[in-house]
């Protein structure tokens, strides 16, 4: 098959390496081998794809157990995706990948990778719209004032690499991201001033794991799906979210007023809600019906009072609720339409339920 230009094989279990036989593949432009079980040295892998080094475009071998370290690519000029995530490479990851100018998506997410990545890696990237660099052993040495030569306009995933603690103002210039995940980076103080306006095309945001401080504003104009904001000092109330919100993760926090601001509107779409471990207080409002997409509600170790609303009893897709650890008093209310929960964690003397009690409940 000289002639063929794209191959996808994605989502099976093949095993061993790209085969000899690809050598001969010289019109090949796409390449998409991702989650299989893929297992050979990836640079005697990559080396029989160079006759396809004027026309390859897009690699994607991410999601497999390639092994060693990285690939020659230097003369992949043309290449715009470049997918290594989820493997098992090591070794440094060389300066000359910033040399490839057409590239437009780079992810070595998941693997060992070491050494430092400076500023010379991204030295021609100019065309780059996602970066992907989380879960790897290398150190990131970009100055805050570093003025990069692309605009990502999808992902950048620098989590659990020392960024902080101010936040790098490189990144405020990544003025149309979809997504911004930098989990424990070292982060601390507020954030920036103008943090939600130059960011209001997120869609995705995990700033876990850090000592951000302060308030949040209200974000329903925002078109936030997946919020990660648990274990930070975060205070004050929680504010309401657009419709479009997904899962909501504001745990270990210091959240410390009544809901009654919280999703304003419907969330259709809201799967889970985690504000355990903070310091809200008040009454829990009566609104959770509008919520029927809800599986999993955490709101354990607070400060709420008074009764258990009996919406609760509407949600039919709830399969855990966690209320333990709160000043709840009254009944627990009916949840006999609640035909998938499993998991009903209310401990408190306060309803008078033995365990037993409570298991029936599930």
């Amino acid at each position: 098959m000289l002639s063929l230009v794209t191959l996808d094989l994605s989502w099976n279990k093949l095993e061993g390496g790209i085969p000899k036989g690809f050598q001969n593949l010289c019109s090949l432009e796409s390449l998409t081998l991702w989650s299989n079980q893929l297992s050979k040295n990836i640079e005697d892998s990559v080396k029989t794809l160079s006759c396809a080094e004027n026309t390859l475009m897009t690699l994607d071998l991410s999601y497999n157990q390639f092994w060693g370290s990285w690939p020659d690519l230097a003369r992949f000029s043309k290449l715009r995706e470049l997918h290594l995530g989820k493997n098992q490479l090591n070794g440094s990851v060389p300066a000359s990948v910033g040399q490839l100018s057409s590239l437009e998506h780079l992810s070595l997410s998941g693997n060992s990778f070491t050494g430092v990545i400076t500023e010379s890696h991204f030295l021609k990237l100019s065309r780059l719209h996602y970066l992907g660099l989380s879960g790897n052993y290398f150190s990131i040495n970009l100055s805050s004032d570093w003025n990069p030569p692309f605009q990502l306009t999808g992902l950048l995933d620098m989590s659990s690499y020392k960024l902080g603690p101010a936040f790098p103002k490189w990144i405020l210039t990544q003025t149309n991201l979809t997504g911004l995940y930098l989990s424990n980076a070292g982060l601390s103080g507020s954030l920036p001033n103008k943090f939600w306006d130059i960011f209001s095309g997120l869609f995705q945001l995990d700033l876990s794991m850090n000592q951000i401080h302060g308030k949040l504003p209200n974000l329903s104009t925002m078109s936030l799906s997946n919020v990660y904001l648990s274990s930070n000092l975060l205070s004050g109330a929680v504010p309401s979210f657009s419709p479009e919100l997904r899962k909501l993760y504001l745990s270990n926090n210091k959240f410390s007023e009544p809901l009654s601001c919280f999703c304003a509107t419907q969330a259709p779409y809201l799967g889970l809600i985690d504000i355990s471990e903070n310091q809200l207080s008040g009454e829990l409002p009566d609104y959770w019906k509008q919520f029927q997409g809800l599986e999993a509600l955490k709101l354990e170790k607070n400060k709420l009072s008074g009764k258990i609303p009996s919406s609760l009893g509407n949600l039919k897709r709830l399969t855990l609720l966690s209320l333990n650890a709160n000043n709840f008093s009254g009944e627990l209310p009916s949840l006999e339409n609640c035909t998938n929960t499993t998991s009903i964690m209310a401990s408190d003397d306060s309803f008078g339920l033995s365990s037993d009690e409570v298991g029936r409940c599930c």
